[in-house]
């Protein structure tokens, strides 16, 4: 039995955003006492699951993939009351950390479509193998971006920046 297709849900990209952070404090130090408490400030990204595939005897296959796509940011309610400066710092730092997590969220969509590719034309028994190697690779490119830019907080790097300056009020 051969896979003649491949279906995918991240096309377009529909990432779950439900799990917000909510941060409570009053001034920019509050609140990024707050973020240093979490393990990560945001959270973007996901992981490789197919369908299983019915039993059967037909010969083209179809098989469904998941991304599981995740895109978490947080959210400081507080904002409307701050000041002009206080909120343009908020708004760099989500800037960065938003691309830094979207850019977690392309690399998964990226081995998700490379993956695929891979599948056409391959024998059905090999489709748990491949999104396991697949999940894998994704896995340790994730892993890069976050060490090359010490998960976002690294100055001047690509996806990196994020950091509040907690001296403006």
């Amino acid at each position: 039995r051969i896979i003649a297709k491949v279906e995918d849900d991240w096309h377009p990209p529909a990432p779950n955003t439900s799990a917000t952070i909510v941060l409570r404090g009053k001034t920019l130090a509050e609140v990024a006492k707050e973020l240093d408490r979490l393990d990560e400030w945001g959270q973007g990204g996901g992981s490789l699951l197919n369908d299983s595939i019915p039993v059967g005897t037909s010969t083209d296959l179809t098989v469904k993939l998941h991304g599981q796509l995740q895109l978490h940011l947080p959210t400081w309610p507080n904002y409307s009351s701050a000041s002009a400066s206080v909120k343009a710092e908020w708004d760099r730092m989500m800037e960065k950390l938003r691309a830094h997590e979207q850019r977690h969220m392309d690399i998964a969509v990226e081995h998700g479509d490379a993956l695929a590719r891979e599948l056409v034309g391959k024998e059905i028994g090999v489709l748990a193998r491949m999104v396991t190697a697949r999940n894998r690779q994704m896995a340790a490119d994730q892993q890069k971006l976050d060490a090359d830019t010490d998960h976002g907080a690294k100055p001047g790097v690509t996806y990196g920046d994020v950091f509040l300056d907690t001296s403006i009020v």
